[in-house]
């Protein structure tokens, strides 16, 4: 066989590939798509067998594709047990809601392939006018990782040498509409793009016009969202806090404060500029060393293998200081806010990032619970374009002086 499409549908979330745009389904749109590309020969979708993916199964009814069902929710896992009983040259990977596929840069992807004869040729799947394809050989060998993380990228980040890659970037590709549909925004920009013709090229120039000289401009929020670097208008590091947040610490940042961070990152460069020490606890290793690259002197990185050993939040506990503050923002959270109080300072804070998730909300309590209380800033942050919370949590006679 030579290409078969596989449709990417997580387990539950698929409210939005249900979304209808001009009487057909969204995922409707995208396999319409993909029955354009001539050298598929099969459209599958590996689905979880779940009450919420039955409906899916009426589409086999409609298109010629195959609707297969499986107990694992893993989506990676699905998508190789379904290709090792197919073995097809080439796997052509989208998710659901790319309704805007360009076709033609699809077939010309498996042409590269064939002619460079490539393992591997990918878009970013942040991008939905473009697919990610491999060779069957290659999901052969990324099958591990990819059974664990459903992206093949960090088998392409941690084994560069083994597999013959290229990368694509679509020339209308656009950081502020990703020509997929998620959510209600996004469904009425695709209203749009699929009645109007639209000059791509130009899409961004516009939206900035429109958008400049606002706080997110002055911010450099626009440069952080093409970039994916959480950076300041001229390029200095800044945490991945809400703005607000931000601009609150800035005013009470102590040059004698001990940090310690669960989770490296920007937020370690910006600290370490400010404060007398920053030490940081990280479960990513390709992500510390990137960090270590730019770190200071007062930087202080501690690799936790959270594969071999689940001690990351136990890991301040090896640390000979009381800090100033301690960020949560990593793993194990509700863990490490347990064991932070245990090495904070009788004046000192925590700051939780992303502190909008429900599934934070013990930890948070348990803080609470021991005599904090909380401010909470709520608005954008660098690079994402939602808005998230980054709570302080501090007690009286606290090192901000609130």
């Amino acid at each position: 066989m030579n290409a078969i499409a596989f449709i990417d549908v997580n387990s539950k979330e698929t409210e939005n590939l249900r979304y209808t745009i001009d009487g057909k389904m969204v995922i409707e749109h995208t396999i319409e798509k993909l029955m354009m590309i001539r050298e598929i020969e099969a459209i599958i979708l590996p689905l979880h067998k779940c009450k919420e993916n039955k409906a899916y199964k009426k589409l086999e009814e409609k298109y010629p594709i195959k609707v297969f069902f499986s107990k694992e929710q893993n989506l990676g896992k699905r998508m190789v047990a379904i290709a090792k009983e197919f073995k097809p040259q080439h796997i052509i990977r989208v998710m659901g809601d790319q309704m805007f596929l360009d076709t033609d840069v699809c077939s010309a992807m498996l042409q590269e392939m064939t002619n460079k004869t490539l393992d591997i040729n990918y878009a970013d799947l942040n991008c939905g006018l473009a697919a990610q394809i491999f060779t069957y050989n290659a999901l052969k060998k990324c099958q591990i990782v990819l059974g664990k993380y459903h992206r093949i990228n960090n088998y392409i980040n941690e084994n560069p040498d083994q597999l013959k890659i290229s990368t694509y970037t679509h020339p209308h590709h656009n950081p502020y509409f990703r020509f997929l549909v998620r959510n209600d925004r996004e469904k009425k920009i695709a209203e749009i793009l699929l009645n109007t013709p639209i000059d791509f090229d130009n899409l961004d120039k516009y939206i900035e016009i429109l958008c400049g000289e606002t706080g997110l401009y002055n911010r450099g929020w626009f440069e952080t969202f093409k970039s994916k670097e959480s950076l300041d208008k001229k390029g200095n590091p800044l945490p991945w806090f809400t703005y607000p947040a931000i601009t609150f610490l800035e005013e009470r940042v102590k040059s004698k404060w001990d940090v310690f961070e669960y989770g490296c990152g920007y937020s370690s460069l910006w600290w370490s500029k400010r404060v007398s020490s920053v030490t940081s606890c990280e479960h990513n290793l390709q992500w510390l060393k990137m960090v270590e690259t730019k770190a200071k002197e007062n930087v202080n990185l501690i690799y936790a293998d959270f594969n071999k050993e689940r001690k990351f939040a136990e890991k301040i506990l090896q640390t000979k200081k009381k800090y100033d503050v301690i960020v949560i923002d990593s793993k194990e959270r509700i863990k490490c806010a347990k064991y932070a109080l245990r090495k904070l300072k009788p004046n000192g804070i925590i700051i939780w990032d992303d502190a909008e998730r429900n599934q934070d909300k013990e930890g948070q309590q348990f803080i609470v619970q021991q005599g904090f209380k909380r401010i909470t800033f709520t608005g954008m942050s660098p690079i994402v374009k939602h808005e998230n919370e980054t709570a302080i949590f501090y007690r009286e006679g606290n090192c901000l002086g609130i």
